[in-house]
Order: structure tokens, then C-alpha cells, then sequence
């Protein structure tokens, strides 16, 4: 199960200017993204490779202005992004051709989850797999960790050592 997409704005995509001021001073700009999960609260969280992000506001600062650089949720299927000191001039060929020369990559929550079916190996590995008691340490190669919890089933682990002992004093009676 897939829940985190990820997107490289490079100048391909896109782009909107927030023209929610009439000031040219505003150099907010937008990716409508169709599959960021709409927020409520801080669901809209995103990460970006290159900048701090804000979230539950479209606004990086107070004024959006050339001073500030960065990026921004605000609860709408909506990436905001300001480039405004980096840019020369505030228009959307300009931001293009910023974002295009510093594409930012950014990681977001699915709308909906992906969901891949396992192959018959994979399957297979996970069926391989067992557990020591009391503990048992689970490792993966991509640097994150996990906590994962399962019942042992101690009553069938019992009863098969009870019938394996008591099969074991048979046959060595039968001789």
C-alpha cells in the first residue's frame, strides 16, 4: 500500500500566479496537484527537498514579496510555491525558468493510496519469515524503522512439540 507521492516541479508543469492581490508584489505561485489528499487539520502536511514548508496557510510569510522563498499548503489540492527572491521579474516565465534551473522535489500524502498486489516470491518471502520469542529484530535497507506487533500463537507451537515428543516415545517403544 502506497500513500506518499512524490512530484518534481521543474518548469514542466503547470503553474498559476496567485492573483489573490492586485499587487505585483506577490510572488506566489501554485501547482494544482489532483492527487494531494485534501487537508483538514494537518493532513495537508508535504515535504520539499529545498525548502521549510508552511502548512494551513497559502501565505509563506505575510505579504507573499520578493523577500521570502518557499513553499506551502493551505488545505485545498493546491502546492504553493514562492520563489521571490530568486526571481528578476515577477512573471509566470520567470518562475518557470527559476523553478526549471532549481527544480524542487516534493513528497505529499495520495488522495488515494496505491495499492500493488504482492508477487508469488514476495509472498513466498513473507511466509519464510519467523519470529523468535521475546523478540524478534526486523531489519530493511531503506533506513527507516519499524514497529510491528503479532501474536504468537503458543497453543499450536505447544501441541505440535507435545505430538512430536509423544510420536518420538512411540516409535522408540515400537522397537
Amino acid at each position: 500500500m502506497q500513500r506518499i507521492g512524490s512530484i518534481v516541479l521543474d518548469g514542466s508543469l503547470e503553474y498559476t500566479k496567485n492573483d489573490a492581490t492586485e499587487n505585483n508584489d506577490n510572488y506566489l505561485y501554485y501547482y494544482w496537484c489532483p492527487s494531494l489528499l485534501k487537508g483538514h487539520d494537518d493532513t495537508d502536511k508535504i515535504l520539499c527537498d529545498k525548502f521549510i514548508t508552511k502548512i494551513g496557510s497559502y501565505q509563506i510569510n505575510n505579504t507573499n514579496s520578493i523577500e521570502y522563498a518557499g513553499i506551502a499548503t493551505s488545505g485545498i489540492k493546491a502546492i504553493y510555491i514562492n520563489l521571490g527572491y530568486l526571481m528578476e521579474e515577477n512573471t509566470t516565465e520567470e518562475f518557470k525558468r527559476v523553478i526549471s534551473e532549481n527544480p524542487l522535489t516534493v513528497q505529499y500524502i495520495l488522495e488515494e493510496p496505491i495499492e500493488t498486489p504482492l508477487t508469488a516470491s514476495e509472498i513466498e518471502s513473507y511466509k519464510a519469515l519467523r519470529s523468535n520469542y521475546k523478540v524478534t529484530s526486523v531489519m530493511n535497507d531503506c533506513e527507516c524503522y519499524e514497529s510491528i506487533t503479532y501474536n504468537a500463537d503458543t497453543e499450536t507451537w505447544i501441541n505440535n512439540k507435545i505430538e512430536a515428543r509423544v510420536a518420538s516415545v512411540l516409535a522408540s517403544l515400537a522397537l
